[in-house]
């Protein structure tokens, strides 16, 4: 149901603003890098060689932005419960 004043209700959360158990990471906060596979480093393949580089992720994991990493607040509402 939406709202005049608030909008449509946060799908990721239901209204609440808040994820307890976070299925984009398992509740672990963090996702691996799909770049690298988590080793923080990429293999770039370029005229008939391969050279490695950091990846940009710097670590091989990122902050789950669905949860905030971990801290359970709505990444998609900001915790408003709210679009």
């Amino acid at each position: 149901m939406a709202s005049i004043y608030r909008g449509e209700v946060c799908g990721d959360c239901h209204g609440e603003g808040r994820i307890e158990r976070c299925e984009e990471c398992n509740g672990n906060g963090t996702l691996t890098c799909d770049l690298c596979g988590g080793d923080g480093v990429r293999t770039l393949h370029m005229e008939g060689s391969a050279k490695s580089v950091p990846c940009i992720c710097k670590t091989g994991f990122f902050s789950c932005a669905r949860c905030s990493g971990g801290t359970g607040v709505c990444g998609r509402c900001a915790g408003t419960g709210f679009l």
